[in-house]
């Protein structure tokens, strides 16, 4: 989970660090994907 979180943590910030929210909104958003991932989505 990690791993999955450093990959996809580092250009995401870049791209949109300055965004108000960005941290709080990005591990939602890693959470909603392992779940989908692990329900078949």
């Amino acid at each position: 989970m990690k791993a999955y979180f450093d990959a996809l943590y580092e250009p995401m910030e870049e791209k949109y660090g300055d965004w108000h929210g960005f941290n709080d909104m990005f591990v939602l958003n890693i959470v909603r994907d392992v779940v989908g991932e692990a329900l078949g989505f």
